[in-house]
This record gives structure tokens, C-alpha cells and sequence, in this order.
């Protein structure tokens, strides 16, 4: 008797040990899924578009090494777990930034509301676009809207 209630025991940890290295396995991070893919290219200008409340959209650029840092050091902040696809969720802000390297676009996000954001890979040969959700909270999280009101 005691010897199968120790092979149970060890069963179940064994599915729990599993069941968190699968869940740990899922988090990354923006440098993890943007930065090392840069194979070392610098980004040569961050494009962010911002939707308005009327479908209109607002377009800046970056070009500044200062302002590139700045944006990348906001995403760099992100600890992010893996979806299978976007969820479907009500946001209040959408925000699409294109990362261009050698003035080629390289990758292409979308940000919801601080809570989720997409990642397309350009040079990707199967599947391109990734779904994140933001699972810590940004220092700042007026970087991205701040940019728009200068």
C-alpha cells in the first residue's frame, strides 16, 4: 500500500514539475523575439502609428540613436508569455510600430493598451506574426503616447 501511494506521489510531481516547465518555457522577453533576431544590424529608423478614436491615425518617426534607444529600452522592459493567436480583447489604444533595419522593414508590432502586443517578422519564412501578453508592469507607460504629443 505505502508503495503505491509513493509512486503516486512521485506521478504527480512529476505532471506538476512538467506542467511549470512548460508554462516557464513560454515566457520570453522583447529582446528574446526582436533584438537578437537584429543579427547585430542597427535599427536605422522606428516608424509608430497611433489609431485615434475616429479610425484617423497619426504617423511620427524616428530617426534620433536617443529616440530609437528610448523605444527600445520601453519594449526591452516587457516580459512577455506566448499566445497562440491575438486575443480578442477591448483596448482603448492600438499602436503599430515598424522596426527598420539598413532602411528595410525587419519587424512589425502592434501594442494594445499596455496588455498585449503582436510581433511580425518580415524576413520570416513560415510563421511570421507572433501574439505576446505583456505580463509585467511598464516603468513608464506613458513612453509610447508621450512621442506623439511633442
Amino acid at each position: 500500500m505505502k508503495r503505491s501511494i509513493y509512486a503516486l506521489a512521485v506521478i504527480v510531481l512529476i505532471v506538476i514539475a512538467g506542467v511549470i516547465i512548460f508554462e516557464v518555457s513560454k515566457s520570453t522577453t522583447f529582446d528574446k523575439i526582436v533584438l537578437e533576431r537584429l543579427n547585430g544590424n542597427e535599427i536605422s529608423s522606428i516608424t509608430l502609428l497611433r489609431t485615434l478614436d475616429d479610425n484617423s491615425e497619426e504617423e511620427i518617426s524616428i530617426t534620433d540613436p536617443n529616440g530609437i534607444k528610448k523605444v527600445v529600452h520601453y519594449f526591452s522592459q516587457m516580459k512577455l508569455k506566448e499566445k497562440k493567436s491575438r486575443p480578442s480583447v477591448d483596448y482603448t489604444e492600438q499602436y503599430r510600430i515598424i522596426i527598420r533595419t539598413d532602411e528595410k522593414r525587419r519587424f512589425g508590432i502592434t501594442l494594445y493598451d499596455n496588455n498585449y502586443l503582436s510581433v511580425y517578422d518580415y524576413n520570416a519564412t513560415l510563421r511570421g506574426i507572433s501574439s505576446y501578453e505583456i505580463t509585467n508592469k511598464i516603468d513608464d507607460p506613458s513612453v509610447i503616447p508621450s512621442l506623439f504629443n511633442k
